[in-house]
Formats: C-alpha cells, sequence, structure tokens
C-alpha cells in the first residue's frame, strides 16, 4: 500500500501529471486527485503533511513571486508493505 502527497506551483494541471509520473509512475495517474490550492483538512494531508511544513506550503501559496519560479515541489510518501 501506499500513500502519496505531491504539492508544486503548477500553471496547468498537465504540469502536475507529468510530475506525478515521473516520480510514482504510470500507475498513480487514474488515482490522483488533483486539488487547486491547499487543503489542509483532507485525510490524507492530516496523515502525511507535518504542520510546519504545512505552514511553508501556505506560505509558498499566497507568494506570487513563486510562481513566476516555477521550482516549488514537496513529495510525501508513506508505503507499508505486507
Amino acid at each position: 500500500m501506499m500513500q502519496a502527497f505531491h504539492a508544486s506551483i503548477a500553471r496547468h494541471p498537465m504540469e502536475v501529471f507529468h510530475r506525478l509520473r515521473r516520480r510514482f509512475d504510470d500507475d498513480v495517474i487514474p488515482l490522483a486527485e488533483i486539488h487547486v490550492g491547499f487543503h489542509r483538512s483532507l485525510p490524507l494531508v492530516i496523515a502525511l503533511v507535518p504542520e510546519a511544513l504545512a505552514k511553508l506550503i501556505r506560505h509558498v501559496e499566497k507568494d506570487r513571486r513563486w510562481l513566476d519560479a516555477g521550482t516549488f515541489a514537496v513529495d510525501i510518501e508513506q508505503r507499508v508493505e505486507l
């Protein structure tokens, strides 16, 4: 079982799909839930994203200069193998 969280700056949703494909492979694409903005209340976010990192993501989301840079990305994954 794998759970993953990805946050990044993108100008188009396809950029996010390309990043997910590079990071996690094609198998993850049909399962991906893409949201505009950071949603701290989502169960997966609560489970995987520490508060300090959530604050950083919120800061980047509000600071429009990051959009021009286009270089911000966070990947967190949790795997359980039985």
